[in-house]
């Protein structure tokens, strides 16, 4: 994730040596915060998505599961998705055997229920705002040049210790001369406190909203079949 807009980038010279040192830093702390929550609803606009979707196979197929609380049905793992399904409460079993085999055989199995949909039930629970944490992970400075006591320029970059915090400096021998101070590009992270998880923002939005959009074809497509 580029960070062009809220990057601060300034050269101090020691008054003393000579030498010049590279400074750049975010001149948007809130980015941070806005982050999280950008995550945040994303996630929880996701989650709207496969309960939507549940509530409306349902509404057509078993009107009796139907209620204010019908939402995607969500557990730990295949086993516990089928003992609700069986359960007295539920009974999808015998409402619906088709959407039964259905959750089973194709939802449960082949959409990424335990590393896509599980955690996004478990993040969309939670308060976005205290426990995904955005992080810095790496940060690079692209495109610095210096200028050499000869008239020579070098282009050259650099790159953080990972989750090293702002300000990010680069020291120059005497001698030296900073053209161009390049520009600051960093990978933010969610860092989900509850399982520890780093998450890059980008490909976990990226690879979330794939799968849902899976599941949801998946799902239309068992209702044409079914001839609702």
């Amino acid at each position: 994730m580029a960070l062009y807009e809220t990057d601060h980038s300034m050269v101090k010279v020691d008054p003393k040596s000579g030498e010049e040192t590279l400074i750049h830093d975010f001149s948007d702390p809130p980015f941070f915060e806005d982050a999280a929550l950008i995550l945040g609803d994303a996630i929880h606009n996701l989650k709207c998505a496969l309960d939507y979707t549940w509530l409306e196979t349902i509404t057509r197929m078993a009107p009796t599961l139907v209620d204010d609380r019908a939402k995607f049905p969500v557990r730990k793992n295949i086993n516990e998705l089928k003992g609700w399904m069986e359960s007295e409460k539920a009974r999808v079993h015998t409402v619906c055997p088709a959407l039964y085999r259905f959750m089973l055989d194709e939802i449960a199995a082949h959409t990424g229920w335990e590393w896509v949909i599980l955690p996004l039930h478990r993040m969309n629970n939670r308060d976005k705002h205290r426990l995904l944490l955005p992080v810095l992970s790496h940060v690079h400075i692209k495109g610095i040049e210096v200028e050499d006591e000869n008239g020579e320029r070098h282009i050259g970059s650099g790159v953080s210790a990972e989750l090293q915090k702002p300000p990010y400096c680069i020291r120059y021998r005497r001698g030296l001369h900073v053209t161009n101070k390049g520009e600051l590009t960093a990978l933010i992270m969610i860092e989900d406190v509850e399982s520890e998880d780093r998450l890059p923002v980008l490909e976990t939005i990226s690879g979330y909203s794939y799968y849902v959009a899976r599941v949801v074809k998946l799902f239309e497509a068992f209702l044409e079949l079914e001839g609702f």
